[in-house]
Order: structure tokens, then C-alpha cells, then sequence
């Protein structure tokens, strides 16, 4: 609303002003309310938006907690993938050892001795180049039909040849050991009865078929087995196969007369898992044993022996004759 408009000249004094007309009242308008307007809100500027002059704060990313169990399992992880690739290298040299003694042995049995069909005089072992190899050596095994045929050594105990190889080799990449006669037998297989010690071998080798014998068929199919010394070659035909375990008191080399031979062949007889085809041979019999010793793995510390009697004997092409005798007088003569 604007201010009422005065006159331009005041009446004289004394004398009243003459009325005027009225003036027309001016329309009013409504009033119009204008509501504040509010600032639009405004984003937050970045922490390094700030005033590129002077202090300003950094903003660093929230710090994530650890969670114990994902670190657990990760330990778990590694310490599996150490013991699987410490496995894979083991097993791969256990399989380096077993081909390795497998070569090694039938480069020498290639070399110094080469089967003759059964012609027992005709057998001959190149005994100098063994000897050149292992002075220990003192017989020849060959078992027809199986991977026995093997250098047979003889030292002052029953331990060195477990772990060392007929060419010296021993140690992580070799593990077959050698076939050996017990220590406590004479060297030249006089005795009576006569102990061979060999490995039972995962892959087969050394002594291992040995336990397979315990089937009639396995046993009546390798009956014979050569033993060849620098002195006279033996034909042995088995008559027992047995289990038993280390702490058997079964190893005996000689007798104090043929009675007390003949109950331990007949104690062996009993004790067979197999019966031969033609039966067993009359104890008193048996004059000259060999008996072939390996682990078996059915028991714990169990053993599987082969027991053999001597059938037959013959002077080498290289020696002269002579008899095959024993330290009780048991004689039995060899011709050419």
C-alpha cells in the first residue's frame, strides 16, 4: 500500500479549506507469500578435492580383519602339496632302486653264467670275473622258471649283505641286498644243512617268489634248484615249504647224529603247506639240505622257506673229482 498524497498548498489561516472530493480508493492485491528457497544439497567433496594449498587429511580404506580360518586351511593347503610331491619323489626312488638292482644283477648273471638246460656237468660259472667283482662270492642260485638266479655270498655276519649290493652298491638308490649263506655254515656248503638269506623284493626279484610257493601249483612248478660252487654243482628237488617268523629257532647247520637230522626233516615235513605229488621223502633220507629264506609279508616278521634235498652232483668242467662231504661224515659220491 502506497502513502496518502498531500496538497500542494495549505489553506490561508483563519479560513477553512474547502473540501475536496474524495479520492478512489485504490484496489487492493492479495499478497503473495514467497517460501525461502533452500540451498540444494551438496555432495561431499573428495577428501583430496581439498584446497590444493596448506594441511588436508589422507582417507585411507577401512583395514580388513583376517580370517583365522582362511589361513588355517592355506597351512592345511601347502602342507599337503610338501607331503604329496615328498611321496611322488619317494615311490619314484624306491622304482629307481628296483630297476637299478634289477639291471646291475642281470648284467652280472649275463655275463659269468648262462643256463644249460638241466645237464648238471655242463654248468659253469666264469667264477674270476665274479671274484674280481666280491671276493665274498661262494656259490651260484638258479631256480628254473623264476628270477632266481643270483651270486651267493658268505661274510662274518649275517647284517652286511641286507643292505649292500653284490657290486658294493648300497645306500638310498639301491635296497635288494645280496643273496648269502649264513655265517655260521661252511663256505663250501660241507654241512649238512645250509641256510640262504634272500630280500622278498616288491617288484618280484631277489627271493620274492619264494612265498607264491605256498600254492601247490606254484610249488610243484619250481621243484628244482641249482646251486653251483667253484667246486661242485648240486641238484636240489624241494619237499617242504613253511611260514613261520624270525624268532623261530629253525636255522640249524649240523647234527649230532642221523637221528636228530631226521627229526628235524620230519618236523619240517609236518610243518609243510604243501604236500608234494610223489609225498614227502622218507626222513632218514635226507642227507644234505638247502634251505631258501625270505620276509612274508603275511605275518608280522614272518618268513617263508623253501626246504630242498639234494638229489644229484657233478664236478664242473673246470675242477677235478672229488667227493661231497659233510662235518659228520654224511658222504655222498659225485661222478663226471
Amino acid at each position: 500500500m502506497g502513502k496518502p498524497k498531500h496538497a500542494k498548498h495549505a489553506a490561508p489561516a483563519g479560513k477553512a479549506a474547502p473540501s475536496a472530493a474524495p479520492a478512489p480508493e485504490t484496489p487492493t492485491r492479495p499478497r503473495i507469500v514467497v517460501p525461502p528457497i533452500e540451498p540444494a544439497p551438496q555432495a561431499p567433496a573428495p577428501a583430496m578435492a581439498a584446497s590444493a594449498m596448506g594441511p588436508r587429511t589422507m582417507s585411507m580404506p577401512p583395514v580388513k580383519k583376517k580370517n583365522p580360518k582362511r589361513g588355517f586351511w592355506t597351512a592345511v593347503m601347502w602342507i599337503a602339496i610338501v607331503v604329496f610331491v615328498a611321496s611322488v619323489a619317494y615311490l619314484g626312488v624306491i622304482a629307481y632302486s628296483y630297476w637299478n638292482d634289477s639291471n646291475r644283477y642281470e648284467e652280472i648273471s649275463d655275463k659269468v653264467f648262462t643256463p644249460q638246460g638241466d645237464d648238471l656237468k655242463s654248468m659253469t660259472v666264469d667264477w674270476d670275473a665274479l671274484r674280481a667283482i666280491n671276493s665274498d662270492v661262494v656259490a651260484w642260485i638258479y631256480v628254473p622258471g623264476t628270477v632266481i638266479s643270483y651270486p651267493v655270498c658268505q661274510t662274518t655276519d649275517n647284517e652286511k649283505y641286507l643292505e649292500q649290493n653284490f657290486d658294493g652298491a648300497s645306500g638310498v638308490f639301491t635296497g635288494s641286498g645280496t643273496i648269502f649263506l649264513d655265517y655260521e655254515a661252511a663256505k663250501d656248503f660241507s654241512y649238512p644243512c645250509n641256510f640262504l638269506f634272500g630280500h622278498h623284493m616288491n617288484d618280484g626279484s631277489m627271493f620274492a617268489c619264494l612265498s607264491s610257493f605256498t600254492a601247490e601249483e606254484e610249488f610243484e612248478a619250481h621243484r628244482t634248484v641249482y646251486l653251483l660252487t667253484p667246486d661242485m654243482n648240486y641238484e636240489f628237488k624241494s619237499f617242504s615249504i613253511l611260514r613261520t617268523v624270525g624268532s623261530d629257532l629253525i636255522v640249524q647247520h649240523t647234527f649230532t647224529n642221523v637221528q636228530e637230522m631226521a627229526s628235524y626233516v620230519q618236523d619240517k615235513e609236518d610243518r609243510s603247506l604243501v604236500t608234494p605229488t610223489e609225498g614227502f621223502p622218507k626222513a632218514s633220507d635226507v642227507t644234505k639240505i638247502l634251505a631258501l629264506s625270505t620276509c612274508d609279508y603275511n605275518e608280522s616278521d614272518g618268513r617263508a622257506i623253501l626246504f630242498t634235498q639234494m638229489v644229484d652232483s657233478a664236478t664242473p668242467p673246470a675242477s677235478g673229482g672229488t667227493e661231497v662231504g659233510d662235518a659228520d661224515g654224511y658222504v655222498s659220491s659225485s661222478g663226471n
